[in-house]
């Protein structure tokens, strides 16, 4: 499309219900559709989801390339390829977009110092953020803008974040970020720019499945090490700042557990009560990270006992990482 203003790229697997939601999103954006171009890559749905989109209207230009699995990394590298525009937005498939978001990203790249421009992630049906106390930004590809020509000349997505075996993906879009960052750009994450996200973690099951993907910090802390430790989950409580709370509490967890026990056989009650209680903590930042604020019951048996082994599940995936990738020293 020669007058597109924006194309976006859409990877999607298997969430024809979600990517419905989200098309319909696009095709009520007070952004002219002529401005509009919509990719989406199916990454080799088993459900429904061809046969909608082979018989989808709607108002924008719809593009759909289909593949085989390849990982959202690559996914999202062929909708770039196909993209025409100057602006890309790259979104995943269970966001919904407010009818002005694209108007209203655009606008910020007329400084050519912008080289992206994230949104703001609320939670669906509520008006609080998707993430508490956030001070960094994420780079996060729920919804996000760049400048197509940036993304293409610092190589796009980075396939090596994705694990096709398992089927496991993370932080390819924070290194994508990163590389912008690196090569000179700014990074911005308006307030005004927003849109929707289903609730994180609905289960304790969703909290051990997410916290596999862990196992690509290392490879992320290995190719960034100082954007990795200055931005990757930081959090801003009043004038303090500190990062990656869930990776240091469930350390803090593991460790102080061992050495309750080790206090406990050795006799030494003042040690002990003093792990305990440092263990506890951790546990009690945990159920917070992974559960909405509203529903955390502390004194549930099954969830406690649930938060309890999550720490270790996630060492376990966190050092295959390590073992994979390299990048040790993003244990500390």
């Amino acid at each position: 499309m020669a007058n597109c203003r924006v194309s976006v790229v859409i990877p999607t697997r298997n969430h024809v219900q979600l990517l419905q939601r989200l098309l319909g999103s696009l095709g009520e954006q007070t952004l002219p559709a002529s401005d509009v171009e919509v990719i989406v890559v199916d990454d080799g749905s088993t459900d429904s989801t061809r046969e909608f989109l082979r018989a989808a209207r709607f108002p924008f230009v719809l593009h759909v390339i289909e593949n085989e699995r390849v990982g959202p990394p690559r996914a999202r590298n062929a909708g770039l390829a196909r993209a025409s525009a100057p602006i890309v937005a790259c979104m995943d498939d269970d966001v919904v977009l407010r009818n002005d978001c694209l108007e209203r990203a655009l606008a910020y790249f007329s400084d050519e110092r912008v080289g992206i421009v994230e949104t703001t992630l609320l939670i669906d049906g509520h008006d609080r953020p998707l993430q508490l106390h956030a001070s960094r930004q994420g780079f996060v590809t729920a919804a996000i803008f760049f400048r197509r020509d940036v993304v293409m000349n610092v190589g796009g997505f980075d396939p090596a974040f994705f694990d096709q075996q398992t089927g496991l993906f993370f932080r390819d879009d924070a290194d994508l970020g990163f590389r912008i960052v690196e090569a000179g750009y700014t990074a911005l994450q308006p307030e005004d720019v927003v849109a929707w996200h289903p609730i994180q973690f609905p289960t304790t099951g969703s909290a051990f499945a997410h916290v596999k993907r862990y196992m690509f910090d290392p490879l992320l802390y290995r190719k960034h090490p100082r954007l990795f430790r200055t931005h990757i989950e930081r959090k801003q409580v009043g004038r303090l700042s500190f990062g990656r709370p869930m990776h240091y509490s469930c350390l803090a967890f593991v460790l102080s557990g061992l050495i309750a026990c080790t206090s406990a056989l050795m006799g030494n009650v003042v040690l002990g009560w003093l792990a305990a209680g440092v263990a506890l903590t951790a546990h009690i930042v945990l159920r917070y990270k992974f559960q909405e604020r509203d529903a955390v019951k502390l004194w549930r048996i099954r969830d406690t006992a649930a938060y309890a082994v999550l720490p270790l599940w996630y060492f376990y995936w966190f050092l295959r990482g390590v073992k994979r990738f390299g990048g040790w020293k993003s244990i500390l």
